[in-house]
């Protein structure tokens, strides 16, 4: 059991693109998050074109990643800046890219334990006995958070802040790719602290009007195609998720 840096996804109405699409449709779909996947871990590098198919060059990357039905996992192998520095860049550019235009998430980095174990067996016959088990209390404390908020998005755990303070000003490592921001929570604690977002655009771009709407027209569109159904739930989740895309807005007190 090590300590390590963590960002954990969980996607939002996954039950219900399951249940109300047809099989050919999760196939394509479900290729998409993969790619998004591995085109974080790139940070957008891409190997050279074989048989016309261009893929994302992960050989470089030193972040590790799992994905288990409707959750995915990035960790460090250690908890040095270096490290850190590579997991806020992968977890800015799926954060992005699912929320503005493939899947809503509910995402949170934090700072804790995890351990691994994976290995696959067959037997003289042919079964398969596969493991992937990914846990640990910092798996735990991130779902909990990111089961509890009421907007899309991925918010940095304090146990995050805790950590970078000791290399420095927390500030430093964060202000490229957060903003802080009063979350929304089923149950919100009491006082209600600001903490720190990824952003939804690049940070301290304002956007236009023509920007903002596209941008609000992307995240509208991931919420609700694959049949995933809105009820007052979600369309709270979406309004919340609006709302954070708002402080990115040009004069946003008239938005």
């Amino acid at each position: 059991m090590q300590n390590c840096f963590i960002s954990y996804f969980d996607y939002m109405g996954f039950k219900e693109f399951i249940l109300n699409n047809p099989s050919d449709h999760l196939v394509k779909r479900m290729s998409h998050v993969f790619r998004d996947i591995e085109n974080a871990l790139a940070k957008g590098k891409l190997q050279a074109p074989k048989g016309g198919i261009v893929l994302a060059d992960i050989s470089e990357s030193i972040i590790n990643s799992i994905n288990i039905s409707d959750t995915v996992i990035f960790w460090t192998n250690d908890t040095s800046i270096e490290s850190f520095k590579e997991l806020i860049q992968v977890t800015d550019r799926f954060n992005y890219t699912q929320v503005c235009y493939n899947f809503p998430v509910r995402g949170v980095m934090v700072y804790g334990e995890v351990h691994l174990v994976g290995g696959t067996t067959k037997s003289d016959v042919g079964a398969v006995y596969n493991v992937s088990c990914l846990y640990g209390k910092g798996l735990v404390n991130a779902h909990m958070k990111a089961e509890d908020m009421s907007m899309a998005g991925c918010v940095v755990d304090q146990s995050v802040v805790e950590e970078l303070a000791k290399h420095g000003d927390p500030e430093d490592f964060l202000r490229d790719y957060t903003v802080k921001y009063k979350v929304p929570y089923k149950h919100p604690p009491n006082p209600h602290p600001e903490e720190y977002v990824f952003g939804l655009t690049k940070v301290g771009e304002k956007m236009n009007d023509d920007f903002f709407n596209n941008k609000k027209k992307g995240i509208e569109e991931a919420f609700t195609k694959d049949n995933k159904g809105m009820n007052k739930r979600v369309e709270d989740l979406l309004g919340n998720t609006i709302n954070f895309l708002k402080t990115f807005k040009e004069n946003k007190e008239g938005a």
